[in-house]
């Protein structure tokens, strides 16, 4: 393990998390630079995310600092208690332990797609029939469209997951409703064992700087989150806890008007909770507002992906988080959570938005050199628009990944166009990676075939063909921007929050099981926070002069 790398430990609490969290770490794994990669440079230091250790049979692993959690349905075909690395955990469980009949039971296996049986065969032949194998393909060089065949997050996990990482939350103990999942996680077995997890992987490190939470908000694993963010902030209180929240680009269809206020008592009250006790919260979706039925998925220049297929939205977001978290894993001059947390967080403003341009392209100007980077970043925050140079900053952090790229080896510097045409020179807190962005199997195919291997837009004289996603798979990267900010417009995103309210107070009151009255108790808190908390963010241009006018409610929910 490096010296001083600072640890970071990964949570991913729902089942859009684990979504997004397996693009994530399958993109960590893409990144990886191996002596054979000559034109790749070595900046990340990998041992940030992942750790090393062994395996029952001596051998060595390096493997992701993860805990994860899901109802068991959406496991799919990851065999929790089993791995090629690690074989049955629990070696006696097959072993009567009386002399009386016994009736085994068993379910039948997950179907696996082709991508899962290539990899898990990969994984046990090794190098042992590397020259029977020699005229299979390589897994790293054959295509999977699985855009119809996931069906759940395991469908393409690359990776292996230690033991210690998978947690099931049992189907009894998950409720719809925020408050039901957070008593019954808390009053059974399951979140002694979900400490106990976390407490491994945190005994291990040596410079542990923190936690890094993705969490669902729109679900009962909101009321987990806010139980695990409480946990956090009672035994790990000097420590990091940056916190994103996930919901899916479509808005949920509730059969009942029950699971419609289950959805929006439970994204009140995951923020609420994350703002009480994280370090910052970004929540991040591809929809254009939590509430409103005028919401609608966002729409990127250059990806085409379908808002339903959860495979596919996530993929977006993974990118745009991978970029955000990159400079955390720097070798030299890495940037940590502490400095994250003291540069964009100030006074009670905990809420950042998440911006990202994917592919992100550039100029040279040709007066001065200057290189000017596409500003038309597309927001991945609902309630905030994109990129928008009027709108009034706090404080922001660039990303740049693919610098090398973008600059070359002779510049350091960048400015951005906004879309209006003004360059911008006055970006603070930038960071720059200088390997572009690997985007291989078994990230999905929504880059437009305007875009070539490298991410650049190509002129039209020569676009790529529709099935070229055989190559892309193989070789596409990609220079990507991000950016958190805090600005002014949080004001309207806890307006929205506020406003939503008015129309649901009538039908929240009305006794809906037996912790419904306590659960009632802590919305009208929440609202009351974000209501108070709108003074924190000044003045916002785009909204009305009377901020508690009774709009119509009809808008929400």
């Amino acid at each position: 393990m490096a010296v001083n790398c600072g640890e970071i430990i990964t949570l991913q609490l729902g089942n859009y998390s684990n979504y997004i969290g397996t693009h994530w770490w399958n993109i960590q794994e893409s990144s990886f630079v191996f002596p054979e990669d000559d034109q790749l440079e070595l900046e990340i230091n990998q041992d940030v995310m992942f750790r090393e250790g062994k395996n029952l049979y001596n051998q060595f692993t390096y493997l992701p600092r993860l805990v994860l959690v899901d109802t068991s349905s959406n496991f799919g075909s990851y065999a929790v208690n089993h791995s090629s690395l690690y074989g049955d955990c629990n070696p006696d469980a097959d072993v009567p332990q009386w002399n009386g009949e016994c009736v085994k039971y068993e379910t039948e296996p997950e179907e696996k797609n082709e991508f899962l049986t290539d990899l898990e065969k990969q994984d046990v032949d090794g190098d042992e029939n590397k020259e029977e194998d020699e005229e299979e393909e390589d897994i790293s060089n054959k295509c999977y469209n699985l855009k119809d065949e996931v069906k759940s997050w395991s469908d393409y996990k690359r990776l292996i997951y230690h033991p210690n990482t998978p947690t099931i939350l049992n189907e009894r103990s998950y409720s719809q409703s925020w408050l039901g999942t957070f008593n019954e996680a808390k009053n059974v077995h399951f979140f002694d064992d979900f400490e106990e997890k976390v407490r491994f992987f945190a005994e291990e490190c040596d410079f542990l700087q923190g936690f890094n939470l993705m969490g669902d908000m729109e679900d009962g694993f909101g009321g987990l989150t806010g139980l695990c963010l409480e946990y956090l902030h009672d035994e790990y209180g000097n420590k990091q806890r940056a916190t994103f929240l996930t919901s899916t680009p479509e808005r949920p269809n509730f059969s009942t008007i029950d699971d419609k206020l289950n959805s929006v008592l439970a994204t009140t009250l995951t923020l609420s909770a994350a703002c009480e006790h994280a370090s910052f919260v970004v929540p991040m979706s591809l929809r254009t507002h939590l509430f409103s039925n005028q919401s609608s998925s966002r729409r990127f220049p250059h990806l085409i992906y379908d808002a339903s297929n959860l495979y596919q939205s996530s993929a977006i977001i993974a990118a745009a988080y991978e970029t955000m978290m990159l400079p955390c894993r720097r070798l030299e001059g890495a940037t940590t959570l502490p400095r994250i947390t003291q540069r964009l967080v100030q006074t009670k403003r905990k809420i950042l938005s998440l911006k990202a341009s994917l592919p992100c392209q550039f100029e040279v100007d040709k007066k001065d050199g200057t290189v000017v980077v596409d500003g038309q970043l597309q927001s991945l925050t609902p309630g905030f628009s994109d990129y928008d140079a009027k709108i009034r900053v706090y404080a922001q952090m660039t990303s740049l990944v693919g610098a090398s790229t973008v600059l070359g080896s002779k510049r350091s510097a960048f400015s951005y166009r906004h879309v209006s045409g003004r360059v911008l020179t006055n970006v603070d807190f930038v960071e720059t990676l200088k390997n572009p962005m690997r985007l291989r199997t078994p990230f999905p195919d929504i880059l437009s075939p305007a875009v070539d291997y490298d991410g650049f837009i190509s002129n039209g004289s020569d676009p790529h063909e529709e099935n070229d996603y055989e190559m892309r798979s193989r070789c596409q990267s990609s220079v990507v921007s991000a950016q958190l900010q805090s600005d002014v417009q949080t004001k309207s995103f806890c307006k929205e929050i506020v406003d939503s309210s008015k129309s649901l107070m009538r039908w929240v009151t009305r006794p809906r099981h037996s912790e419904s009255a306590m659960e009632v108790e802590l919305y009208e808190q929440a609202i009351e926070y974000f209501r108070s908390a709108r003074s924190d963010y000044g003045f916002c241009p785009d909204m009305n002069s009377s901020d508690d006018s009774d709009e119509d409610d009809d808008h929400f929910c």
